[in-house]
């Protein structure tokens, strides 16, 4: 507020018409910044509004502002100061695993998966993975794109399929493009097939 005398700003914090906020605050005749924290109450249950009446002694009529909370990223939860941290579910499972709530991504060990369940708002987390399932090193990713984790073209829950448009090798865990170079073993073992009922024709 600017060019007026000095006086009081008042601001109320209402969620769902309870009052969870009142503060106070001297100001000056300037222009000044006036930073205002939301605050966080258990007992208001899940809303995820608030209304923030801004007033001064002066001119006890509201300014309204209106704020929309959203909910931290999957992975993610809210702690008690009321920052987006790494959730339980993967902290007490995987001990080295670190967030990053700029970019949303996650960071752990390898050799173990984890998934968000967008049906079920969940995650999921194995802390051993299948021989040849999942890659090895560490691995920093989106935890709604759990893929990034499969090791050998793998994919879905705990990289237990291949990925769109692949088929399991023969005789390994890895998957790639089939091809139909199989058909040129038909030759030789159609040939051996033919010689040994000759031969059996032969010794009888």
């Amino acid at each position: 507020r600017n060019g007026a005398a000095m006086g009081t700003l008042k601001a109320v914090e209402i969620v769902e018409e309870h009052e969870i906020s009142d503060v106070l605050k001297s100001w000056q005749p300037a222009c000044n910044n006036y930073n205002y924290t939301v605050s966080i109450d258990t007992f208001i249950g899940d809303y995820n509004s608030t209304t923030i009446y801004l007033s001064t002694d002066e001119t006890p009529s509201n300014i309204i502002i209106e704020i929309d909370m959203l909910d931290c990223p999957p992975g993610f939860m809210l702690s008690d100061s009321g920052n987006c941290i790494c959730s339980h579910e993967l902290t007490n499972t995987f001990a080295d695993t670190l967030c990053d709530l700029d970019n949303q991504l996650i960071s752990t060990q390898g050799g173990v998966w984890m998934g968000y369940n967008v049906n079920q708002t969940c995650i999921t987390a194995y802390s051993s993975c299948p021989f040849d399932y999942c890659t090895l090193s560490e691995v920093t990713f989106d935890i709604t794109e759990p893929d990034e984790q499969c090791a050998f073209n793998r994919s879905g829950l705990l990289c237990g399929e291949c990925a769109k448009g692949l088929s399991l090798l023969l005789g390994s865990n890895q998957c790639g493009e089939c091809t139909n170079d199989y058909i040129s073993l038909l030759i030789p073992f159609s040939l051996a097939g033919i010689a040994l009922v000759s031969l059996l024709i032969l010794l009888n």
